[in-house]
């Protein structure tokens, strides 16, 4: 099978009175995901490794199309989690979120390296990812601001 090919990117931004422990919160509740992640159908945590690993099973969605994967997420509380796949739609996938204080509050870099299996999916995500980011960034300011 041919494969799809690779996608990387990523967003930074400062996040105005929230605290790196506060938004690790809420980056690290794969739970609630489906409650304000843009795209997110389902999101279940299968399986704890103490309190620094958890294996992570999410449903994404956009229209008819649907797809499942599971992940392995490394807790750095609080300056960032590290997620890793190589099921569902990629052959690997990682994202990266580095937590820092700041000033004015928490500044989040999120970064991203995907290498998909179709090369339909790849070209979609390659389309969608700009405006995918900018929703996550306003996701996670409503989401810390009624924290």
């Amino acid at each position: 099978m041919i494969g799809g090919g690779g996608l990387k990117g990523g967003w930074e931004a400062v996040f105005p009175a929230v605290d790196p422990r506060s938004m690790f919160e809420v980056i690290s509740g794969f739970d609630a995901y489906p409650h304000f992640v843009p795209g997110c159908l389902e999101a279940r945590i299968l399986e704890r490794e103490g309190e620094q690993a958890l294996r992570v099973e999410t449903v994404f969605g956009v229209g008819p199309t649907r797809f499942g994967f599971t992940s392995r997420a490394v807790l750095d509380r609080p300056g960032g989690i590290s997620l890793t796949s190589c099921d569902g739609p990629w052959r690997s996938f990682r994202l990266e979120w580095k937590l820092a204080p700041e000033p004015a509050g928490c500044r989040v870099r999120c970064r991203y390296a995907a290498d998909f299996r179709s090369w339909l999916i790849a070209g979609a995500a390659r389309m969608g990812m700009a405006e995918l980011d900018r929703q996550v960034v306003a996701v996670l300011e409503k989401r810390v601001a009624h924290k």
